[in-house]
């Protein structure tokens, strides 16, 4: 008996040992449901993409006292002699039942616990190979990640769409090949956005977003049925990449605000674009998916554009906010902010679905922002303005931007400077509380200059930064009902990437340079900043740990912009626990090894009786 009790007391110091590791496992194998606020699963927080979360334990009162409690350092890109460089660490991380979860650049998953920052499991894309499908575009983003059901889903940079049991990492769904056999395609296609998915009747549809973007490919967004892993639509945002004219392309402008326009996209076949540079929302209620597309023409490179000489006319349906049926794929309509775009002015990372008081009244709206410095607020069952476009940023010189059918629709580029230039404007996702929009834009100018002869004999146009005008950015806050400036608040150095989060009265900004701004959600006066040190490419997390302790999680890093660096995750919390709703510290604690011991405990009885009944 007495050496009975010395092994059952020699497994209960076991435990209190590993009991950091039983604490973050026990809730995750008993698939735990901590409160709404704890959880962060979608890159704006919630599935309509809103920035918003409505915790109130780290608030604008205390958010001086968060203090750190780890950092989680990722490797080196091991492909970065492959890889195009990369431009940071972009994914706002997923916090599921006490685990964060997000990707690098390279496309690279981790799961990684918010107790210890540790890692649980993670998950490679094997890079070399993907570059080798001749219809992938050598390009290593990662936009977005969403949790779903159970399953964390990832759109790698070779078109696979991968379902990850959220515990164990194991893959539950792979649909390869999304970007293979593209009809009407002569380009290259790259994946980096997380899917929408729509569930009804018991069947689940994935709204897939692909870049098309750097390598002349024709930009679609695709729906799949999640159990037969079937392709149910596509819908394309230019016409096919052939020579001639492209009839009934415009059949459905008058689901939109432009009229028909007989030659759009002229005769060469030349044209491409129109990606789907977002994360999409969609309408339960109504079955409608959300999305937003970039500019057309894109070229060799991030600054390149095709001579619009090529393409006259609107070139529906890019730079547009585009309501589709999730079932059908059909159009429902269609709102165009730039007509025959020429600046790369289209839109980029994320729409979001909200509930706007307009009037006194309570209207369901879609917004977001575009390159060309606006802010849009559609009705969403319309696509009609709510409010006139908010003009946000620097604008010195923009072209056809709001013009509507006034719009010049032969337009060709010249040199000169464009304010803001294709990468200026809102460069990150934006957010939704209490009725008010809030959006960073970036002040950022180019020049545009000719390059003769640098696609099959034809000129395009090329842009790079004017270097000797400010680089900074503004944060505005919006009044949602009547598109008033309620403050706005300036940062010294750009801002692109990492997304306006909102949270406990407190507004969360991280500028290009690493710096995290934290201001007060209805004055906009900074209440306290940290500098990271690394690139600010992607928006703060906040959620629960496995305990019921709230946390923030800062992304920074991860870029190739002048010289490799690693990216971190940086964890803070508040000294003392203030839940009161999740227990104590010390009573979660307490709560989780005395299960883990009687687990064991009870397994040891059990194995005993057995022994027993066996030697008889």
């Amino acid at each position: 008996m007495l050496n009975y009790m010395r092994k059952i007391y020699g497994i209960f110091l076991f435990v209190l040992i590993l009991s950091p590791s039983i604490i973050v496992l026990f809730p995750l194998m008993a698939n735990a449901q901590l409160p709404e606020a704890g959880n962060w699963l979608a890159t704006g927080y919630d599935y309509d993409h809103s920035g918003f979360n409505p915790q109130t334990v780290i608030t604008r009162d205390n958010v001086k006292d968060l203090e750190f409690r780890w950092v989680y350092q990722l490797p080196l890109n091991p492909y970065r002699n492959i890889l195009q460089p990369s431009l940071g660490l972009e994914t706002n991380p997923l916090i599921v039942n006490g685990i964060l979860y997000f990707a690098s650049s390279y496309n690279k998953l981790f799961a990684v616990n918010t107790l210890r920052g540790n890692l649980v499991w993670s998950h490679d894309v094997n890079i070399t190979d993907a570059l080798e499908n001749p219809e992938i575009g050598n390009f290593g983003l990662q936009h977005a990640l969403l949790y779903y059901d159970g399953l964390i889903y990832q759109l790698t940079i070779d078109c696979t769409l991968f379902g990850f049991d959220a515990v164990s990492g194991q893959v539950m769904l792979e649909i390869p090949d999304i970007c293979n056999d593209v009809p009407g395609n002569k380009g290259q296609y790259f994946g980096e956005e997380a899917p929408a998915i729509y569930e009804k009747d018991g069947k689940k549809i994935a709204i897939v977003s692909i870049a098309a973007g750097l390598f002349y490919a024709r930009g679609f967004v695709a729906a799949y049925d999640l159990d037969s892993k079937e392709l149910l639509w596509r819908w394309f945002s230019v016409p096919p990449q052939v020579e001639g004219e492209h009839p009934n392309w415009d059949a459905e402008a008058n689901k939109g605000n432009i009229d028909a326009y007989p030659g759009d996209w002229g005769m060469t076949g030349e044209h491409w674009g129109g990606s789907i540079w977002v994360s999409s929302a969609i309408d339960e209620e109504t079955g409608t998916v959300f999305i937003a597309t970039g500019y057309p023409g894109v070229g060799l490179t991030l600054a390149g554009h095709m001579d619009a000489s090529l393409t006259p006319g609107p070139n529906l349906y890019t730079n547009s906010v585009v309501a589709l049926d999730v079932e059908t794929g059909e159009m429902k309509w269609y709102y165009q902010t730039t007509p025959h775009d020429v600046l790369q002015h289209g839109f980029g990372w994320s729409v979001v679905l909200a509930k706007a008081t307009i009037g006194g009244e309570e209207k369901k709206v879609v917004v977001t922002g575009s390159k060309s410095g606006y802010v849009y607020e559609l009705d969403a069952e319309t696509g009609e303005l709510v409010i006139p476009p908010v003009e946000v940023g620097v604008h010195l010189k923009i072209h056809n931007t709001n013009m509507g059918n006034d719009a010049d629709m032969t337009l060709n580029q010249k040199e000169e400077l464009a304010c803001p230039g294709g990468n200026g404007g809102i460069e990150a996702p934006i957010a939704f509380s209490h009725n008010t929009i809030f959006a960073a834009a970036q002040n950022r100018c180019f020049y545009w200059r000719p390059m003769e002869d640098a696609y099959k004999g034809e000129r395009i146009w090329v842009a790079g930064p004017a270097v000797e005008r400010p680089q900074n950015a503004t944060l505005y806050a919006i009044d949602a009902s009547t598109g008033d400036i309620k403050w706005r608040f300036d940062m010294p150095n750009p801002y692109q990437g990492a997304g306006i989060i909102v949270s406990g009265g407190v507004v969360y900004a991280q500028d290009r340079i690493g710096t995290l701004y934290m201001l007060d959600e209805e004055t906009g006066e900074m209440i306290r900043s940290i500098y990271f040190g690394g690139l600010g490419a992607a928006g703060v997390t906040i959620g629960k740990n496995p305990l019921g302790e709230m946390m923030l999680f800062v992304p920074s890093g991860g870029g190739e912009i002048i010289v490799p660096t690693p990216g971190t995750i940086t964890a803070f919390g508040l000294r003392e626990q203030i839940d009161t709703s999740a227990g104590s510290i010390f009573s979660d604690e307490v709560t989780y090894i005395a299960i883990a011991v009687a687990v064991v405990m009870a397994g040891i009885v059990a194995m005993s009786y057995r022994k027993k009944i066996t030697s008889r």
